[in-house]
């Protein structure tokens, strides 16, 4: 609302809902939106032949309802069936009624769409029942320290889309940001850094194509920022190239890392278009 009353050109770097930018013609997002992780997700089950899946998710979380419809219109659209959606809450701790049912009905592919809190749990007690279908989330159980603390073993193999690997750089300037963020901080960049770097060079990119001369008044520097934003074209940034839809602010064919935890660590599996 203040970005538009006041006509302020903003940069979200990881709010994921498609609702964020809708309506307005100041906010650009420099990350991939909830939908098209639940897509991601069901383009890799299929593309591993995972042809049968159950969908966990919370109803008292938009992030999780968007996902799961995102999934399972995607999934059932390119020959996918789903067995069950099974419904969760935040907080619940015990996730045996749901186990059972997925047990029964003997999935290829479990999506999870949740947060780490309630994946930890859930991953324990399905692992517990001998349930070793694939799992996957999306970044909401980016938290691999979190979930090996609740989940210990069960933790290992469970997969989630990300929108970043330190360990497969997409571009000369990714390798470079890795560097040196490694030598400032000490530790690989997350997802969250990778995202932020980005945001910060969609402003930066924009800022320079504005001349103040040109913009004399504060309306029309803020205008021609936010036109340079909103029409940014293959931009190199962190987590890729970066181009913008002028329409919605979102970005174009941005790719997404489909990352799995093992003994606690993140290890690369596949990048997915």
């Amino acid at each position: 609302r203040f970005a538009g009353s006041t006509k302020t050109p903003t940069v979200t770097q990881i709010a994921t809902n498609p609702r964020v930018t809708k309506g307005s013609k100041y906010l650009t997002r420099a990350c991939f939106t909830d939908d098209f992780q639940g897509t991601v997700a069901a383009k890799y089950a299929l593309k591993h032949n995972l042809k049968t899946a159950v969908i966990v998710f919370d109803m008292k979380q938009d992030y999780s309802v968007g996902l799961a419809k995102a999934f399972e219109k995607a999934y059932k659209k390119n020959g996918g069936k789903v067995l069950k959606k099974l419904f969760i809450n935040s907080g619940d701790k015990d996730f045996n009624a749901q186990v059972a049912q997925i047990k029964k009905l003997h999935p290829d592919f479990i999506y999870t769409p949740i947060y780490a809190p309630e994946e930890g749990l859930f991953l324990r007690q399905l692992r517990a029942a001998g349930v070793n279908a694939p799992v996957m989330g999306g970044d909401g159980i980016a938290d691999p320290g979190l979930l090996k603390k609740l989940a210990g073993k069960a933790a290992n193999g469970v997969m989630y889309t990300d929108h970043f690997d330190p360990a497969k750089a997409p571009t000369p300037l990714s390798k470079q940001f890795i560097k040196d963020f490694k030598a400032k901080y000490g530790r690989l960049p997350s997802a969250f850094a990778a995202t932020g770097a980005d945001g910060y060079l969609l402003i930066y990119n924009a800022i320079k194509q504005c001349d103040t001369k040109a913009n004399k008044t504060n309306l029309q520097l803020k205008q021609c920022i936010n036109d340079a934003l909103r029409h940014t074209k293959n931009l190199e940034a962190v987590t890729g190239y970066l181009t913008i839809n002028p329409k919605t602010g979102n970005p174009v064919n941005k790719p997404a890392v489909v990352a799995e935890i093992k003994d606690g660590k993140v290890v690369f599996k596949e990048l997915i278009k």
